[in-house]
């Protein structure tokens, strides 16, 4: 949302936050069990929601790469 990062996610099971200017890896996001099929910043920005085909859904402090919550089912 604000332009300066952008978040991945691949075959590996891990979610990446990059810095756009600098293409630097800010935070390698770990701890499924399946492929990541989505991710989404929240609106503020504060927040990056990952789904994954193991049936979680994780958020994450955008900034700081920390864990909030995971959601199952």
């Amino acid at each position: 949302p604000d332009g300066k990062t952008v978040a991945t996610a691949g075959h590996d099971r891990t979610v990446r936050i990059w810095e756009i200017a600098t293409g630097k890896q800010l935070h390698a996001l770990q701890g499924y069990n399946g492929r990541i099929w989505r991710v989404a910043f929240s609106p503020d920005g504060k927040l990056l929601a990952s789904a994954s085909k193991d049936r979680t859904v994780a958020l994450w402090d955008a900034d700081s790469g920390e864990q909030v919550r995971v959601l199952t089912g």
